[in-house]
């Protein structure tokens, strides 16, 4: 849905309210007049192809400089539209019509209806929402603060019975409801949306002003009175660059159907104002019963980042040095507990000596004590992948065996899996490709860093030589073969820098795969590059990771999984390295993001602190 009315000028639509009413869907909004500010009315079938049916022009005085944001309620077989005043500063306020038809309106003769009073506010009243919840009617609003700087909401109630006169409300504050605290809300939360589920209010607001941009959160009430956000983080951001939202995705609308589908109405640009749109979103609850949206023209969710989980995660969440190194994490989450796989790095007397072990959490916070899975000269490491298949659980590991006085493998080096009915007891590894790597391309046998995928009704394996990836194909896991002898799938001449690569990761993001990647240079780094048939990649770029203080040379080894059901994220774990301690050296972290591309680290943990 894209919709913005013409009739003045320039496409413009703002603050969007919907009902359905006489067998057809209204939707009010704010349109810009010459000089002014109005309400426009527009009608559908679908909710998606809107048709304007009219205007609200302003009737009486103290509408003269404009009416603006609308808020519809079906209520006893009548429209009722509560909206603002306009272009009156701090004395706007909230007003209430009535009509039989949804078209044209009675206004009420006690108009204008409230205002908020005390000395927290200077008596403004713009953006009203409705909710009637039994005998009482809910009415929210945004003032400013006495100086006009920062937005603010109130709540009033009254009976149903009053009619919605002046004289019926009594506000429900002496303070702020929701006031913007958090870095995105800026100065402002406004434009208040409410319905009632399962005995619990949700608030759906808007926080910033317009284009800084305006974006859209949730709050949570059992009253409708006092309300706690669901995230520090918006639901619903604005768009990225080049998107119609850019500028904003803000002044929410939340409508359910009589069916009970329930949809967020929105407005965006994407040019700082001087054009508005409306769009709309599908809400949907998840298993906690938190709402997310759903585009609908792609399916792409936005869910809740349960910041209070993720804030409580401190970085490295493994450092063992210099004991042991750990390092190439791979993350699995099954039945509430996440088991971080790794290679282990023991410096001893001879050389360095490889070990694959276990860590366990069920809060990404507190994790178990180092569980060893695999020992012995063979130096089994690197598990760089775990699918599912009848029923089993099989990773992909390295053996990597480093001759005494060395540092790093030699031509041995083999990829290997193992499988599991309960990611408790694993059966032997058994190789992958005994002979090693056999592709033309390859000037060594040697293969490390695999990653097994299913995709097209085959298995792909990705694994490291000679500085640049192969790929093995099997439609058995147990026959493997070359599937592209001649060249390698990615390599030195695919990369920003030239600089040769390691430590794949993939997964589906939409109709794509998206490859993740450590590039071996200096300073490493997150490399992500994207296909539809695992053979083709474009968009070969480096992500901008942010800094990893704890990480001598930087990040690198990522490994993603999809944590947005529960976290409302993409969960990385990655190793960062620090070579001061040994050419292993290496320390544990996570990161999460809301898109794959921009990554946000947790505070961090110091050995200073406590950390072991």
């Amino acid at each position: 849905m894209c919709f913005a009315d013409t009739d003045h000028g320039a496409p413009f639509a703002k603050d969007p309210s919907v009902v359905r009413f006489g067998g057809r869907y209204l939707l009010y909004y704010s349109l810009r007049k010459p000089g002014s500010i109005g309400i426009g009315i527009a009608q559908s079938d679908d909710l998606t192809r809107w048709r304007k049916v009219g205007e609200l022009d302003p009737a009486a005085e103290y509408e003269r400089k404009g009416v603006a944001a609308p808020a519809a309620l079906v209520h006893e077989g009548k429209v009722h539209l509560f909206y603002q005043t306009y272009g009156n500063g701090p004395k706007d306020a909230l007003c209430h019509a009535v009509s039989e038809d949804g078209l044209r309106f009675e206004r009420n003769p006690t108009n204008p209806i409230f205002a908020p009073t005390g000395g927290w506010n200077l008596g403004r009243a713009i953006d009203a929402e409705l909710h009637i919840d039994g005998d009482t009617v809910f009415l929210y609003g945004a003032t400013r603060d006495p100086e006009m700087k920062r937005q603010m909401l109130f709540v009033a109630t009254a009976p149903v019975s009053g009619g919605f006169n002046r004289e019926s409300w009594t506000q429900r504050c002496d303070a702020p409801i929701l006031k913007p605290e958090l870095p995105w809300e800026t100065n402002c939360i406004e434009a208040a949306s409410v319905l009632k589920r399962n005995g619990r209010y949700f608030m759906f607001y808007a926080g910033g002003y317009n284009n800084d941009p305006q974006q859209i959160g949730v709050a949570v009430s059992d009253n409708g009175i006092a309300w706690t956000r669901l995230s520090d983080e918006p639901l619903l951001p604005n768009g990225p660059e080049g998107a119609w939202n850019h500028s904003e995705s803000g002044h929410p609308g939340v409508f359910v159907d009589d069916n009970g589908e329930t949809w967020l109405f929105f407005q965006g640009n994407n040019d700082k104002g001087k054009t508005w749109f409306l769009s709309k979103m599908r809400v949907a609850w998840d298993a906690e019963d938190l709402p997310y949206l759903i585009r609908p023209e792609d399916g792409h969710e936005f869910r809740l980042v349960r910041t209070r989980a993720l804030q409580a995660i401190k970085n490295p969440v493994l450092d063992l040095a210099p004991a042991l190194c750990p390092r190439d994490p791979l993350l699995v989450e099954h039945d509430g507990v996440y088991r971080c796989y790794y290679t282990a790095a023991e410096k001893l007397p001879a050389g360095f000596q490889l070990h694959l072990d276990e860590i366990r959490s069920t809060d990404l916070v507190n994790w178990s004590p180092p569980r060893r899975l695999l020992d012995g000269p063979l130096g089994f490491s690197s598990p760089g992948s775990m699918i599912r298949q009848g029923g089993r659980w099989i990773m992909a590991l390295q053996s990597y065996p480093i001759p005494p006085g060395h540092d790093w493998a030699d031509e041995s080096a083999r990829l290997w899996l193992m499988e599991s009915d309960d990611l408790e007891h694993w059966d032997p590894p058994r190789q992958i490709k005994p002979e090693g790597c056999t592709a033309n391309w390859a000037k060594s046998r040697r293969q490390i860093d695999p990653c097994v995928v299913a995709h097209d009704g085959k298995f792909w394996c990705f694994y490291k030589t000679d500085g640049q990836l192969g790929l093995l194909v099997s439609p058995d896991l147990h026959a493997w073969e070359e599937s592209l002898p001649d060249r390698p799938v990615l390599g030195r001449k695919d990369t920003p820098d030239n600089a040769t690569l390691e430590n794949v990761c993939l997964l589906r993001d939409g109709g794509e795969w998206l490859v993740f990647f450590s590039p071996c240079r200096d300073g490493r780094g997150v490399g992500v590059a994207r296909s539809r048939n695992l053979l083709d990649w474009h968009g070969v770029r480096y992500l901008d990771f942010p800094a990893v203080d704890w990480a001598h040379n930087g990040p690198t080894a990522p490994m993603v999984i999809d944590r947005r059901e529960k976290l409302g994220v993409w969960l990385m774990v990655f190793h960062g390295e620090d070579r001061r301690v040994n050419p292993h050296g290496a320390a544990l972290g996570l990161a999460w993001s809301r898109d794959l591309d921009h990554w946000t680290l947790p505070f961090r943990h110091s050995r200073e602190s406590g950390y072991p």
